[in-house]
């Protein structure tokens, strides 16, 4: 797919996403090569992702109707209600421990001396 913006930029690659409620059009292409140096022929070569507005292309073109052999530049999983609850509640939980962990009046100094100690500490129902 070849997508031209309003302001001019040209971008192209495979369509990977059409969001209708962000507005948005996801292409990802193989990654050019960075100093010199292309990850095509790596095992798991790098894929650049161009997010690009809806409101701002001007022209789309299809060049290749035909699905790309092994392309997987990620694996999707769909994500539950109860998982995203569960994630919630894991980092309320570490936002809370953390709390508990700092001191009330401490200065950064005391703090990280304090946290320095905590990591060498066995309780002694471990011992």
């Amino acid at each position: 797919m070849h997508i031209t913006t309003t302001t001019g930029q040209h971008h192209s690659g495979s369509l990977l996403i059409y969001d209708p409620i962000s507005g948005v059009v996801v292409l990802s292409s193989q990654s050019r090569p960075v100093n010199g140096i292309d990850s095509s022929a790596a095992p798991n070569p790098l894929f650049d992702l161009q997010i690009i507005k809806i409101s701002t292309i001007n022209d789309m073109r299809v060049l290749s109707a035909q699905k790309q052999e092994g392309f997987k530049p990620y694996e999707a999983r769909p994500l539950s209600v109860e998982a995203i609850k569960a994630r919630e509640d894991l980092a309320a939980k570490r936002v809370m421990e953390e709390e508990k962990r700092l001191g009330v009046g401490v200065s950064l100094d005391g703090q990280r001396i304090y946290d320095a100690f905590a990591k060498t500490y066995v309780p002694s129902c471990l011992q």
